[in-house]
């Protein structure tokens, strides 16, 4: 079991689903998005900031728009790691790059790839077809090591006292789109092997 730091969660929009999984040349002017947007009247730079500072495995730079942040992945239930790039794309949004699946540049975070059980459309081409409450989240432990998981509907706290705690990932409205930065305070544990129902209360 590992001490959790700080998570950030994401409410997938149809767009995000759509776009994630969209058969190439779907778009007539080129690829199109390939990313999660995170807005940052959501998450706010500084709480990026906050969630990668001191983290001796994170590259940090900057670019034209602001802050990238590189770094090892982990996907909860899953073994070994990948490289994952975070960046701010725009002002009003930091993204998760190159996660749609079937672009040739594609580097789908491990836990969010159909073949382990994430969710994905029965047609493609079709839009606005995501399932209700689909979130993906990335935490950070106290050891300084990033894990990503995921869930749709059921939670994946073992108990209520870890729902209290990650209150805001849970309260309505469960909006497409919304997001959140929570600082547990060392409240959460992670059991990485659990892929279904990994947190739970210290």
């Amino acid at each position: 079991m590992k001490n959790v730091k700080y998570l950030i969660f994401r409410y997938l929009t149809s767009a995000d689903y759509f776009n994630i999984y969209k058969p190439s040349g779907t778009e007539i002017k080129g690829g199109g998005q390939a990313y999660i947007d995170f807005p940052t009247a959501l998450v706010s730079i500084p709480s990026w900031g906050k969630f990668f500072d001191g983290a001796q495995s994170v590259l940090c730079s900057t670019a034209e728009q602001g802050p990238i942040w590189e770094f090892p992945i982990n996907s909860i239930g899953l073994s070994g790691s990948q490289d994952l790039k975070i960046y701010q794309r725009r002002p009003q949004s930091i993204c998760i790059a190159a996660q749609r699946i079937t672009s040739g540049k594609e580097n789908r975070v491990k836990a969010w790839r159909p073949e382990h059980g994430f969710p994905q459309p029965e047609n493609p081409m079709a839009r606005n077809t995501i399932p209700n409450n689909l979130v993906i989240y990335i935490l950070r432990t106290a050891g300084d090591e990033f894990w990503a998981g995921w869930f749709l509907g059921k939670s994946p706290c073992k108990d209520a006292r870890c729902e209290a705690v990650l209150k805001e990932m849970f309260t309505d409205p469960h909006e497409e789109g919304y997001a959140g930065f929570i600082d547990v305070r060392g409240e959460v544990l992670l059991d990485e092997h659990d892929g279904k129902q990994p947190l739970s209360h210290r």
